[in-house]
């Protein structure tokens, strides 16, 4: 019997983050009350009415992002209006 096995893939690379903190304002947000909004991390983990900015770490930036490759959550769909 001849069996094939197919080394599992390589994972991917962790998701590019800047190195730095990053600020969050639903109420600066261009997305804000389109369907984008109600699909995105912060709708999903708070709300969309979240009274202050939101600050997340490099750390939790990427961990974010990963939650989010993985399906685990949505993405952060934040855009901030010109």
């Amino acid at each position: 019997m001849n069996h094939h096995v197919t080394p599992p893939s390589a994972p991917a690379p962790p998701p590019s983050v800047p190195p730095v903190s990053t600020t969050i304002s639903c109420a600066t947000c261009e997305l804000r009350d389109s369907p984008a909004c109600a699909d995105c991390v912060v709708s999903y983990v708070l709300d969309h009415d979240v009274p202050a900015p939101l600050t997340l770490t490099p750390d939790e930036a990427r961990a974010v992002a990963l939650l989010s490759a993985a399906g685990l959550v949505p993405s952060l769909r934040h855009r901030e209006a010109a």
